[in-house]
């Protein structure tokens, strides 16, 4: 049943908070790329699920809200393409879905980039890598000028 997965996915990230992330929190207080709390939702929870999973979610990190996500945009076709080139055959459980699945996802984290435009910032990843690097640097710098000088 898609809702006991989420609640045990929930229940384990507040666990995790509680036994790890709260003591590390009071060292750093102006940063949380809590990145897992995006993953799950678009990637467990696509389309029909999505406030429910975020009530639920919620709820199991304590309300909880990452200060910055970067959004690395990549077409999915390309994506897989290069997880094929660089790595045929050691693809993990995600990456061995099929294009369709990817591209809900891509939708998925599309539709969020909407939701949450001061958090989440798009980085084009088509560019060489070394750019793509630098322009997260640049976002970061800018969005949690606090943590990085």
């Amino acid at each position: 049943n898609d809702m006991i997965n989420i609640l045990t996915i929930s229940y384990k990230i507040n666990e995790y908070i509680d036994q790890n992330v709260t003591s590390i929190l009071n060292l750093i207080q102006n940063i949380l790329f809590k990145i897992y709390d995006y993953h799950f939702r678009k990637y467990e929870s696509i389309g029909k699920y999505l406030e429910r999973v975020k009530q639920i979610n919620d709820f199991g990190t304590g309300g909880l809200e990452p200060d910055l996500t970067i959004f690395l945009d990549l077409d999915p076709a390309v994506g897989l393409s290069r997880i094929e080139k660089e790595r045929a055959g050691q693809e993990d459980r995600l990456e061995q879905e099929k294009l369709e699945f990817h591209n809900k996802v891509y939708a998925g984290y599309s539709e969020l980039l909407k939701l949450y435009p001061d958090r989440i910032k798009r980085v084009d990843a088509n560019l060489p890598i070394k750019d793509v690097a630098a322009n997260s640097v640049k976002i970061i710098r800018k969005q949690l000028p606090d943590i990085f000088m």
